[in-house]
């Protein structure tokens, strides 16, 4: 006899004195089957996230680092796994090529242009709302699921991420695919739960291979989710989740292990490692050195170096494009209110709304709740085990991003569906209750804090705005009809038209005005995640190719290279092999004696650098390493043949 429980509130688990006997026939019954349910709005929310993100993407400005290495990869099949970062693959970039294996299948079907390039994370971020529709939808049901994959669609830093041609966005459709399957799991009978844990597992060791630890915000809340839906004795439970946990591994590691098994011979210099190995590069420079600061590799920032080319030498920085301003987190110090402050930054305006919002709506939802005789939720029931993933994982984002040492904009990505699900949650729980004074009364007041914390990001000029006077006009809309729904209400009952959903529609309008103005900014300002750093212009980089080309003779590479980000749009513009002589933060890749007998030998004729080392001698520069300032000495300054302004200095060397 099936049990008379709803699915979404069906007890997933049992407590080890045993079950119940509705319990047991629930677990009985035969499997959910994977229903996906498209209502009309996520449709117009799928339209309306792919026409903020695909929108003028062609006219965002690159990442030359990784656009460097997604050209030299799809030179061969050796290039293309080891993620190559010059088409000599010498050296490689400082990640695993998961996602650019993506960009390079793109430009292979649609040409080496700037729309190819973001192809891949356009779609994951179009994508990634529908699916968390679902996820929500079946836990919490539709009207919260279609609220929270709305507020995912216009979240700015999501639409930011998205447009840019870095892979936060595809790790953040694998993590709400985790989130998917994890739900899944729990409608699944409890013999076959281990299966869809160890593919809950693999799934989240792919994230780790596309961001590495940035991925594992999430880990903490899965873990306990995971644990939550084992069945059996302790022993029983500790096993599989000992078979999970090595899924994991296996799918987060095989890379690595695969290139490291390959003699070091044949495997190219990992950037950013101060070794060449992967492993350094994955555990040191993108692991500790993450969290606590790495001295070495700040010494060596773009400013340093500018400072450093301007000084001394010509000033050849006249034509260098302009540095984007996303990634100074230095500006916005760590503390508990980083997220939320009005800063250079932008933390507010990115997220601060919507995290805001969806804190003051939880908690308006949770007390009405509360007012009625609700209880929370046993962790062991669908809606409970829900919240306790979601929350850990709204908490580790939010404790984790307001306190790290250096915070790009882009590292918020790893929680963004937490902070839509809990905003979608708690109004579609205050929006359930306005059919009463308290429901009423709690939605204005929640609409009163987001609208007011939205015109203090914005600033002085709030009210003419034009997101913010958007939300206004739709905030006094709603205050206006609740208040005339309450008047009525008073009298006569309340009014058919007062309903949950016209007044969690209203609601989340006017909450989400804010974001969509600061993506529709986005779009025409063409903004872009990209790291701080400088670029040739086109006018450059084509003079200066026209001339390596002209001069090359018989040498094997094009030109030595002083650092990555000189290196990288030289090599999208025209692919041809460098010898790059420092690795990110001015660690020497090739020795002094073996450059010189590269010179002599002519395998290469020039030098390209930004500038010399300045007097007092910073060995974090790349103008300060041992080859460079041996090329300085001995190498003739043809900067003036090229082109008359740029970046950087070329030296021919004999």
């Amino acid at each position: 006899m099936p049990s008379s429980i709803p699915a979404r509130q069906r007890p997933y688990g049992c407590d080890r004195a045993g079950v119940s006997a509705s319990v047991a026939a629930a677990d009985r019954s035969p499997p959910a089957r994977v229903h996906w349910a498209w209502p009309a709005p996520v449709i117009a929310i799928t339209l309306v996230a792919a026409g903020l993100r695909f929108s003028g993407l062609g006219l965002v400005p690159l990442d030359p680092f990784y656009d460097a290495a997604v050209r030299s990869m799809s030179r061969s099949w050796h290039n293309f796994f080891f993620g190559a970062f010059d088409p000599s693959a010498r050296t490689a970039i400082d990640k695993p090529p998961l996602d650019l294996w993506l960009q390079v299948a793109a430009i292979k079907v649609f040409g080496y242009n700037a729309t190819a390039l973001r192809v891949p994370q356009a779609l994951a971020g179009t994508f990634a709302p529908a699916l968390l529709y679902d996820t929500v939808r079946r836990v919490a049901g539709r009207g919260a699921g279609v609220a929270a994959a709305a507020v995912l669609a216009v979240l700015p830093i999501s639409v930011l991420t998205a447009r840019s041609d870095t892979m936060d966005s595809v790790m953040t459709f694998l993590l709400v695919a985790c989130a998917w399957l994890l739900v899944r799991a729990a409608q699944l009978p409890p013999e076959r739960r281990t299966r869809a844990l160890v593919a809950v597992a693999l799934l989240l060791g792919l994230a780790f291979n596309v961001k590495l630890f940035e991925a594992l915000v999430p880990a903490p809340a899965f873990a306990v989710g995971a644990w939550l839906l084992l069945e059996g004795s302790a022993r029983v439970r500790a096993r599989r989740a000992g078979l999970i946990t090595a899924a994991f591994l296996v799918g987060a590691l095989w890379w690595l292990t695969a290139v490291s098994v390959v003699p070091v011979a044949h495997r190219p210099f990992a950037l950013g490692s101060s070794d060449g190995s992967v492993w350094n590069a994955v555990f040191v420079y993108n692991g500790s050195d993450r969290i606590f600061g790495d001295r070495h590799a700040e010494a060596a920032g773009p400013a340093t170096a500018l400072i450093a080319s301007a000084r001394r030498g010509p000033a050849l920085l006249r034509h260098a494009a302009p540095v984007h301003r996303h990634h100074a987190a230095q500006a916005s110090p760590p503390g508990p209110l980083r997220l939320l402050r009005k800063s250079f930054v932008d933390y507010g305006g990115l997220l601060g709304v919507e995290l805001l919002a969806g804190a003051v709506f939880l908690l308006l939802g949770l007390a009405l709740a509360r007012a009625r005789g609700w209880r929370p939720s046993r962790p062991r029931t669908a809606r409970g085990f829900a919240a306790v993933v979601v929350g850990l994982w709204w908490a580790a984002g939010v404790i984790l991003f307001s306190f790290e040492h250096r915070v790009q904009t882009r590292y918020l990505e790893a929680f963004t569906p937490a902070v839509a699900v809990l905003l979608g949650v708690g109004l579609a729980a205050v929006a359930g209750r306005v059919r009463s004074r308290e429901g009423t009364a709690a939605l204005l007041a929640g609409l009163t804090v987001s609208i007011a914390y939205a015109a203090h990001v914005t600033g002085v000029g709030t009210i003419v705005h034009t997101g913010l006077r958007v939300g206004l006009i739709i905030g006094a809309v709603t205050f206006v009809l609740a208040l005339v729904a309450l008047a009525l209400a008073l009298r006569r009952g309340w009014p058919r038209w007062w309903s949950p959903g016209v007044a969690g529609t209203l609601a989340l309008a006017a909450v989400l005005a804010f974001p969509v103005s600061r993506d529709v900014r986005i779009e025409r300002r063409h903004e872009s995640d990209e790291p701080s750093t400088i670029h040739l212009t086109a006018i450059v980089l084509r003079s200066l190719s026209r001339y390596l080309r002209a001069h090359q003779g018989g040498a094997r590479y094009e030109t030595a290279v002083s650092a990555p980000t000189l290196a990288a749009p030289l090599i999208t513009q025209d692919a041809r092999p460098v010898l790059l002589l420092t690795s990110i933060g001015g660690r020497p890749i090739v020795s002094l004696s073996q450059f010189v007998a590269d010179v002599r030998s002519r395998e290469v004729g020039y030098l390209l650098t930004r500038g010399v080392c300045p007097r007092r001698r910073n060995p974090a520069l790349a103008a300060c390493s041992l080859t460079v300032e041996w090329a300085v000495a001995h190498g003739r300054n043809v900067t003036s043949a090229v082109t008359r302004g740029g970046l950087g200095q070329l030296y021919q060397l004999s």
